[in-house]
């Protein structure tokens, strides 16, 4: 054996000993927490009018603080009583998501002002990919069945979303519910 061969063989023990001591990556995984869920359906047709669209969802993820303050779920309540609600659930496998925010005037409010924002992906939509999104903008939303637990910060009710104010450009219809708890902020 000449004395290449051996340093070859020293310098191949050395590297194999240092990746055997090396610890798994320190950078953590995404995590994501589940709680509740906000489900839905929306049906409609594509932009071009020819694929009706009837999907269903189901979102009970949420990370704090991926998209930042947007994607935390909480509650706050005002000097004067109000109470503003903020609920967002995701699918962090598609980058889908839905966000609720709702203005109570007291705690015992079961019609308040809302506001709605979704995102939804499907990568195998007749073999193409589905991007629709959404907002209460420009279309009109209505709330039942509303109700908020300020001891628990339990939120439920239920929503329809219509109009053709999204991705499609043609009337839609989203309609579900939700059923989530959302913590108090505080300062």
């Amino acid at each position: 054996m000449n004395m290449k061969s051996i340093f070859r063989i020293f310098g191949l023990a050395v590297a194999t000993l240092m990746f055997a001591q090396c610890d798994d990556d320190d950078v953590p995984a995404l995590e994501y927490l589940q709680q509740g869920v906000i489900k839905g359906t929306i049906t409609g047709t594509t932009s071009e009018g020819s694929v009706a669209i009837n999907e269903s969802f189901s979102y009970s993820q949420y990370q704090p603080g991926l998209y930042g303050v947007d994607a935390i779920s909480y509650y706050e309540t005002e000097d004067d009583g109000s109470i503003e609600i903020n609920v967002v659930r995701q699918d962090l496998r598609t980058g889908g998501y839905f966000s609720l925010a709702f203005e109570l005037d007291n705690a015992a409010d079961t019609s308040p002002d809302a506001y709605v924002n979704l995102q939804y992906r499907d990568k195998d939509f007749n073999g193409k990919i589905l991007d629709f999104y959404t907002s209460s903008s420009g279309n009109e939303l209505t709330i039942s069945d509303f109700t908020f637990e300020s001891a628990s910060g339990r939120t439920k009710g239920k929503y329809v979303l219509e109009g053709d104010e999204n991705s499609t450009g043609k009337n839609a219809t989203i309609s579900g519910e939700f059923d989530v708890v959302v913590k108090p902020l505080i300062y």
